[in-house]
């Protein structure tokens, strides 16, 4: 069975924040890695920590994943195909709509720009709500 566990990968420290108020203040439990690669063909993502882990798809409901990873070996495009692989359900976060758009052809079954998610963050919404809803 699938937790209730969020999976966020974004490299923007900005977003991490806005991210950790939200779900910390709903009782969300997540995890961010804002870098990822796929070594021997095996999807590695790095946490906050700065450990390289591999993921169990089963630890997590759904993924949120940035397009773009300026710090990362591996692009959000690749992390979306490796994570559908792994049979992880993923949102694609991204400000640029050809990146969400690569990203729905990877894999992504749904695609949210970064613009949208910030407005939605500053009127208050709660992701997690939305997340529900397209989960």
């Amino acid at each position: 069975m699938a937790s209730q566990k969020l999976l966020v990968v974004e490299d923007d420290r900005l977003m991490w924040d806005l991210i950790e108020d939200i779900l910390q203040s709903r009782g969300v439990e997540f995890e961010i890695f804002p870098r990822g690669s796929i070594v021997n063909g095996q999807l590695l993502l790095t946490n906050l920590k700065g450990e390289k882990v591999s993921i169990n798809a089963e630890d997590y409901l759904v993924a949120l994943v940035d397009g773009k990873l300026s710090m990362s070996e591996q692009d959000g495009v690749g992390i979306t195909a490796a994570l559908r692989k792994l049979g992880l359900p993923v949102i694609a976060v991204s400000g640029a709509n050809f990146l969400n758009d690569e990203m729905i052809k990877a894999g992504a079954f749904k695609a949210i720009r970064k613009d949208h998610l910030w407005c939605g963050f500053l009127r208050g919404k709660a992701i997690y709500d939305h997340l529900m809803k397209v989960a």
